[in-house]
């Protein structure tokens, strides 16, 4: 029975991939732009930051992602907190004037996955099916001066999977979805310890420009 559901699986991936399917944010935490600069550089500091991640394979118990995953996941991670420009260097490790102990847990329902899976395949996906991966990320940051704070966002991305959407899949990156969800969690992390004074706050001026600029235009 289990060889059964396993070619079921594999045929049901092998149907899904040439036909429709296409992902989605589900936005449960607001879309962060374009992070504004610090209003005093002199006040960046170097981080150091682990990074683990995994998936709930059932209730209490996890898997960790495999190294490809993990590499991805990671380097997001170090992207975005680079990008920011709120750090004078970012490092793997301890000691850093900003220590980041990252940790993102994929929550979806791996059996509600590979159902959806073989109900597609086994369909011709002409049945619309679906599956949403739920991701927990949990942060633990530790300054130098002694401050430590615990932060847990969560967001998610749903996978639909129906024969008409084989028109919109060649229009849509399925494969950056997920890694603009966790982009964007990791911005909202910033933005929550710009708030708590961890971070310098931002430089206001940045928003005044554009809206002077805007109303140039329209008014000109």
């Amino acid at each position: 029975m289990r060889k059964i559901m396993q070619t079921l699986s594999i045929l049901s991936v092998l149907v899904v991939m040439g036909t429709g399917c296409t992902s989605f944010p589900r936005h449960r935490l607001p879309e962060i732009g374009q992070l504004a600069p610090p209003a005093d550089p002199s006040k960046l500091v170097e981080a150091s930051y682990t990074c683990t991640s995994g998936a709930e394979i059932y209730k209490g118990q996890r898997q960790e992602f495999q190294p490809q995953a993990k590499q991805q996941i990671e380097q997001v991670f170090i992207d975005t907190l680079k990008e920011a420009g709120y750090f004078t260097a970012v490092r793997p490790g301890q000691g850093g004037g900003i220590q980041l102990d990252a940790d993102l847990l994929n929550y979806g329902s791996r059996g509600a996955a590979t159902a959806a899976g073989i109900i597609g395949g086994l369909s011709l996906t002409a049945i619309p099916c679906w599956a949403t991966d739920n991701y927990k990320l949990k942060v633990i940051v530790t300054t130098s001066q002694g401050i430590k704070k615990e932060y847990i966002l969560d967001d998610a991305a749903t996978t639909v999977i129906w024969l008409p959407l084989i028109v919109a899949t060649p229009f849509r990156d399925t494969e950056k979805v997920a890694p603009d969800v966790w982009k964007n969690m990791y911005k909202t992390l910033i933005l929550k310890m710009q708030k708590d004074g961890i971070l310098p706050a931002a430089r206001k001026e940045i928003q005044t420009s554009y809206l002077i600029n805007v109303e140039f235009v329209l008014f000109a």
